[in-house]
């Protein structure tokens, strides 16, 4: 996951939890020198994937809490992948965009909870280099995002910044795709006749509903969305 300190998202019932398992055993170790107080220094190895050497391997997940059953997705991908952003669509499908290597191809599946198959919803390319990923900041005008802020705001006044701090990063936990609640709409940073635009997508259609943006200059950063008016 790129940008991110976490593999595991729940989902909006809390009846199950998506989360990224990672294999290192095909990874070449790299040897760390530590210094200290002995006349010789101490050697400590460590997994660490060089350019052009294996990488670690890494599967998407789906924990059911009521059966205790844990499945991976089958993403049916030939090769070297990278997963790098997964965000719950709703209580029973899960979003998730998967690269090669190189990131110069990049495909958005829509994964069923509960049979663990994906179907890929979109696609795109750029052979002459890569897809750059920008992180998408919660929707700050939602009322779900109201309510947790002020959970966070009281948890800051009884348990002070610690708590706060804990509490405040659970409201970025999805916030690699810009979900429309209530909807199968989500809104993505995409190339459009040259420049880095914001698009309107349907779930069920590989492309755009519209163009939020478009012109001769680039979007660098979502600050917010308004899901009423569709705007950004």
């Amino acid at each position: 996951m790129f940008g991110t300190n976490y593999v595991l998202w729940w989902s909006p019932d809390a009846t199950k939890v998506a989360f990224i398992r990672s294999d290192e055993t095909a990874v070449d170790i790299f040897y760390l020198t530590k210094y200290g107080l002995d006349a010789y220094p101490t050697q400590i190895p460590v997994k660490y994937p060089k350019p052009g050497y294996t990488n670690p391997t890494a599967e998407l997940l789906i924990f059911d809490i009521a059966s205790e059953v844990t499945g991976p997705v089958n993403f049916a991908v030939e090769g070297e992948f990278l997963i790098v952003q997964v965000a719950w669509i709703d209580a029973s499908a899960v979003a998730a965009r998967l690269t090669n290597r190189v990131q110069s191809l990049s495909q958005l599946y829509r994964v069923n909870a509960d049979s663990l198959t994906a179907d890929m919803i979109s696609s795109q390319s750029a052979p002459a280099g890569w897809i750059e990923y920008v992180r998408i900041p919660p929707n700050i005008w939602s009322v779900d995002f109201w309510k947790h802020f002020l959970l966070c705001f009281f948890f800051f006044l009884l348990l002070l910044l610690l708590f706060l701090s804990f509490f405040f990063s659970l409201l970025l936990l999805q916030s690699e795709l810009l979900l429309i609640p209530g909807s199968l709409e989500y809104i993505e940073l995409v190339d459009y006749q040259g420049y880095n635009h914001i698009a309107l997508y349907n779930y069920l259609s590989p492309t755009p509903t519209r163009m939020v943006t478009q012109g001769n200059w680039e979007v660098t950063q979502i600050a917010g969305f308004r899901p009423d008016l569709r705007t950004a």
